[in-house]
């Protein structure tokens, strides 16, 4: 298992895996979208803001995933 180091902002908050800042403010959030496969990120001004919206998406993620289940083979 890999030790990651946590990273943390300008105020010394930690960061969660894969959440990170930019020098002029704005935290984001990297992901691999499931149905393209490429890398995408989301963006807020602020940290709680950007931990709303990783909820959000891994429950829409979820979902999508679920849907990709439910599909029959056509084999």
């Amino acid at each position: 298992m890999k030790n990651r180091i946590r990273t943390t902002d300008k105020k010394g908050e930690k960061l969660n895996v894969n959440e990170n800042y930019r020098p002029d403010g704005q935290y984001f959030y990297n992901y691999k979208d499931p149905i393209t496969g490429k890398r995408s990120r989301i963006y807020s001004s602020t940290l709680a803001g950007l931990r709303r919206k990783e909820v959000e998406l891994k429950k829409s993620l979820s979902a999508i995933q679920e849907k990709e289940k439910e599909k029959p083979n056509s084999t």
